[in-house]
């Protein structure tokens, strides 16, 4: 079992990619780091890192201990805050959720009846990819996750259900979404890292006969929204974006043969956390 520190030790070398910076960061000198280090991929049995000149370079084997050791790390730290709280006869609880989840409604209508019930208990909030917190969830990463998929063994609790819409500049008026979905470029998710949502989307666009030309990728939704104001492409985005989009952006309802709605599933721990 690898110890927390040589854990720590190893995720702030692959953050920072250069010994001498980490061991500024980890208050020790750069000989022994290296050292450290290099006991450390010796004790794991596979080289972590590939190194040129001054910088380190994780290995695929290395990008995979890090997604794994980060989250024992914030797990370690969740129990160490649970534990306070309880010692302190308070209650803390961490939060996982996509931004589906407060567009939709659900993730701050789920922390206000929280208040109400528990007014002394902490929440602390960590966006996060969906996959990213069904392992979270399962290490105790996070005692509750909101995400666009239920686990793969089908459990979670659907919490919201909202309907794709177009959203477009304000002007020119009067085109119909399916116009606009074929005669202005996409944006959208990048395939890299939504490859199975852009897929979907780019299914139902075919259902209304409409293959749209992917212009711009972008993940944060407030970008995509500022884009498509600008007049760059339109956006197929949830229902709830309308509350948060610039005067600049309208909305168009697709029609039904889209078949596709934004899902939102809660997964926890501990059912009364919720």
């Amino acid at each position: 079992m690898l110890p927390l520190e040589k854990l720590t030790m190893f995720v702030t070398v692959a953050r920072l990619e250069n010994v001498s910076r980490a061991a500024r960061v980890l208050h020790i000198s750069q000989s022994p780091l290296s050292r450290q280090l290099r006991a450390f991929e010796d004790a794991v049995g596979v080289e972590l890192f590939t190194r040129e000149r001054k910088r380190l370079r994780l290995t695929p084997a290395g990008r995979a201990l890090l997604v794994e050791a980060t989250g024992l790390l914030e797990a370690s730290a969740g129990v160490e805050r649970r534990v306070r709280a309880v010692a302190s006869g308070a209650r803390h609880v961490t939060v996982g959720y996509v931004a589906g989840a407060v567009y939709a409604g659900a993730l701050t209508r789920d922390l206000e009846r929280l208040r109400r019930r528990s007014p002394a208990t902490t929440v602390e909030l960590r966006t996060m990819r969906s996959m990213d917190q069904a392992r979270a969830l399962e290490l105790g990463a996070i005692d509750v996750a909101y995400t666009y998929a239920p686990t793969p063994a089908g459990a979670g609790t659907l919490v919201a259900q909202e309907a794709f819409m177009v959203a477009a500049p304000r002007e020119p008026r009067g085109a119909p979404a399916r116009r606009l979905l074929t005669s202005m470029p996409l944006v959208t998710l990048p395939e890299s890292t939504s490859a199975r949502a852009q897929a979907e989307l780019l299914a139902a666009c075919a259902r209304i006969g409409v293959v749209p030309k992917i212009g711009i990728e972008a993940t944060d939704p407030a970008v995509v929204l500022a884009l498509v104001g600008a007049g760059l492409g339109v956006a197929l985005v949830q229902a709830g974006l309308r509350a948060y989009a610039p005067r600049s952006v309208r909305f168009l309802r697709l029609p039904a043969a889209f078949g596709l709605d934004v899902k939102i599933y809660r997964l926890a721990r501990n059912d009364e956390l919720v």
